[in-house]
């Protein structure tokens, strides 16, 4: 792993730079994506910085909420930009509440400003990939194959890198659908959370940690699967293409 990278006097945390440099060239493509959803650029790139922005605070906010002994005698540690005290979990709900309200109130198609963000998901996704695998976190299971990585005292499954892959993959399946028009509003989404909810469904089995729900199924297995069929369901039933809609109606 390499949780640092080395200039010279200057250390810099590799995992956050990896996250920084990851929504940055996410941003940019989706925002080079856009016109393909007949979304404006500039608007994608106004949300894309609210919601960072609103993220942050929230999640500050949160870790304040749940650990408020934690800046008992030193409250300018509350200012502070140690990402340790920052609750990921509730700064994403900010984050979306806060994206959700600024949309709503713009003339757009809600699934379509979501197909226009894909691209900055699936590009994400893998930056947080790689940003585990630098730091050591959602480390594999242990495991005796030639490609195992040493780490914590054992050779591992490098799941993070299963996870990369299958991200890589994903994201070049979402770049390769040219006919966007052919489909309705919302199928790119959908399309992405099948692809990621399936890929993390098979490589999760790899992964040391999770809670064990029955029969060596983890709860985060589960979770998956749940979001893998809800989401099949949507793209066979709701978002067929229009093409094909409109070859089965009758010819007058």
């Amino acid at each position: 792993m390499f949780p640092t990278i080395n200039l010279g006097s200057l250390s810099i945390p590799a995992p956050e730079l990896i996250l920084l440099l990851g929504f940055w060239l996410s941003s940019i493509l989706a925002e080079r994506n856009a016109k393909r959803f007949k979304v404006d650029p500039n608007l994608v790139e106004k949300v894309l910085w609210i919601c960072l922005l609103a993220g942050l605070l929230g999640a500050r906010l949160s870790y304040i909420a749940r650990s408020s002994t934690a800046f008992r005698g030193n409250l300018l540690s509350i200012f502070s930009l140690n990402p340790n005290l920052l609750d990921p979990v509730g700064g994403l709900l900010i984050s979306a509440a806060v994206g959700f309200i600024y949309i709503s109130h713009q003339r757009i198609s809600f699934w379509a400003f979501l197909d226009s963000l894909t691209p900055f998901f699936a590009l994400l996704t893998t930056a947080l990939s790689l940003s585990n695998f630098a730091s050591g976190s959602g480390f594999g299971s242990s495991t005796s194959l030639p490609w195992g990585i040493y780490l914590w005292g054992d050779f591992r499954h490098p799941v993070q890198i299963y996870y990369l892959a299958g991200g890589l993959v994903t994201l070049y399946i979402i770049l390769a659908i040219k006919q966007y028009n052919v489909y309705q509003a919302g199928y790119t989404f959908i399309l992405f959370i099948s692809l990621t909810s399936g890929f993390r469904l098979f490589f999760y089995g790899f992964q040391e940690s999770g809670i064990v729900v029955a029969d060596g199924i983890r709860l985060a297995q589960l979770a998956y699967w749940m979001i893998l069929s809800i989401s099949l369901v949507l793209l066979s039933k709701l978002f067929l293409p229009t093409r094909m809609e409109e070859s089965d109606e009758p010819q007058g």
